[in-house]
């Protein structure tokens, strides 16, 4: 017997163990009511929203203390601040 992709099918091997060349089956991830995933959706939320305000608020202080340091030493910054700016132009152009 021939199937829709123009194999042909039904053999007793076929039968008893299946078609090799079928795909298998999705497996099916356990039901969840709207109440749970909204819940799991607002925890997620709540857990990402405190890391980025973290991470914000890490920024902030890094800032800060990049700015501090600039302005002890204005001439130090100056220096690596061209230092820098060269072996970034010097990666730009290589690449």
């Amino acid at each position: 017997m021939l199937d829709l992709k123009g194999h042909v099918s039904g053999t007793p091997l076929e039968d008893e163990m299946g078609a090799g060349w079928d795909v298998p089956a999705r497996r099916r991830s356990p039901k969840m009511d709207t109440n749970q995933l909204g819940n799991t959706v607002r925890d997620m939320e709540e857990r990402v929203e405190a890391q980025v305000k973290d991470a914000t608020r890490r920024a902030q202080t890094a800032a800060e203390k990049v700015l501090a340091l600039a302005r002890e030493n204005p001439g130090l910054s100056l220096v690596a601040a061209f230092g820098l700016g060269y072996l970034i132009a010097r990666v730009a152009r290589r690449s």
